[in-house]
C-alpha cells in the first residue's frame, strides 16, 4: 500500500456527486464567477471507447502515461528508502515495471452510468485495481515503511496528481489549487438549474424501468444500489441508467456544462495552472530520469 486515497477511491461504488463534490473542493463556493453560462456544445471530450470524458483544466495536469511513470518512479523511492539503499533487485524492479503499467481509471462515473454498450459488456462504477508496493513481510506495516511513505521528502515529492483520474497529493502541496479548480466547474454545474433539470430528466427515465433513486442533499443524484443485486442483477441496472443517459445525450451536456464553467475558472487563475504544470512536468522529468537509471525506461 501507498497509503494514498484517491478521489476514486473515496467515492466508491455508490457516491454520487454531492460526495465527489466534498472530496474535490471541500467549501469552494459553487456560485463563485459568472452564474449560469451557456454551455458551449461539444467543449467536453467524450470517449465512448473507454469509455472517460475530457475537460479544459485537464490539459494542466498529468495524463496516463505521466501518471504510470510518476507513480512508477514513487514506487522505487518507497522501495528504496524501505530498503536503505538505492540498488533494487530483480523482483524489486519487476514491482516497478507492474507500476509503470498499470491502469488508472479515469472519473467516467462521476455523473452516473453513460455508454450503455460498454456497460453491458464490462458494468459500470468498476476501477482496474493497482498493483502494491511489494515489501517483505518483515516491513510490511513497519514503522520504517509508514516513515518513508508519509514522511520521506523525496518520496513525497514523487506523487502523481491529476484530478480527472482523482489523484490528488498527499499530504498536499503547492498543486493543490489544480484540484481545486478542476473542482470548481463541477460546483457551479452541480448548482445550475439545468442540471437538475437534466437530472431529472435521466432520474425519471431510470425509474420508469423500476429502479430507485438515490438523491443527495443538493438535490442530484442517480441509481441506488442494492446490496442484495447479483452481478448480473447490477449490470442490468447499470445499463439502465447508461441507456437513459444515452438516449439524451446526458452525459454531453453535463460535461459541456462543467467545461464552459472551467474556461472561466482558467481565464482567472491561469498564471497560478501554468505554474503548476511546470511543476508536474518537472516531476515527470525527474522520474523518467529514476527509471531510466534503473533501466527501466
Amino acid at each position: 500500500m501507498k497509503y494514498r486515497v484517491g478521489i476514486v477511491e473515496i467515492l466508491g461504488q455508490f457516491g454520487v456527486i454531492s460526495l465527489l463534490m466534498s472530496a474535490l473542493v471541500g467549501c469552494v463556493a459553487a456560485g463563485g464567477g459568472s452564474p449560469n453560462m451557456a454551455p458551449s456544445a461539444g467543449l467536453g471530450m467524450l470517449n465512448w471507447t473507454t469509455p472517460s470524458f475530457t475537460v479544459p483544466i485537464d490539459a494542466y495536469a498529468m495524463n496516463l502515461h505521466d501518471i504510470q511513470i510518476v507513480e512508477a518512479a514513487h514506487t522505487a523511492l518507497v522501495l528504496e528508502c524501505v530498503n536503505g539503499n538505492q540498488t533494487l533487485g530483480a523482483s524489486q524492479l519487476d514491482n516497478v515495471r507492474e507500476w509503470l503499467a498499470a491502469y488508472w481509471t479515469p472519473q467516467t462515473w462521476m455523473f452516473g452510468n453513460w455508454d450503455a454498450s460498454y456497460v453491458a459488456v464490462h458494468g459500470g462504477q468498476t476501477s482496474r485495481p493497482q498493483p502494491d508496493v511489494q515489501l517483505g513481510p518483515d516491513l510490511i506495516g513497519s514503522d520504517r515503511q509508514i516513515a518513508c511513505v508519509n514522511e520521506d521528502a523525496t518520496v513525497l515529492g514523487m506523487q502523481s496528481v491529476s484530478p480527472g483520474y482523482g489523484l490528488v497529493a498527499s499530504p498536499p502541496d503547492e498543486t493543490m489549487k489544480l484540484t481545486q479548480y478542476w473542482g470548481e466547474g463541477v460546483g457551479r454545474a452541480v448548482a445550475d438549474p439545468r442540471l437538475v433539470a437534466l437530472n431529472k430528466q435521466r432520474n425519471d427515465c431510470t425509474q420508469s424501468h423500476g429502479y430507485s433513486i438515490y438523491y443527495s442533499d443538493d438535490g442530484t443524484g442517480g441509481l441506488s444500489y442494492d446490496h442484495s443485486w447479483t452481478d448480473e442483477q447490477r449490470i442490468q441496472a447499470e445499463v439502465a441508467e447508461a441507456q437513459c443517459s444515452d438516449d439524451m445525450n446526458y452525459t454531453q451536456q453535463v460535461v459541456d456544462m462543467v467545461a464552459t464553467y472551467q474556461l472561466d475558472t482558467i481565464a482567472k487563475h491561469q498564471a497560478e495552472l501554468i505554474a503548476i504544470k511546470q511543476t508536474l512536468d518537472q516531476r515527470v522529468a525527474d522520474a523518467t530520469t529514476i527509471l531510466s537509471n534503473l533501466g527501466l525506461m
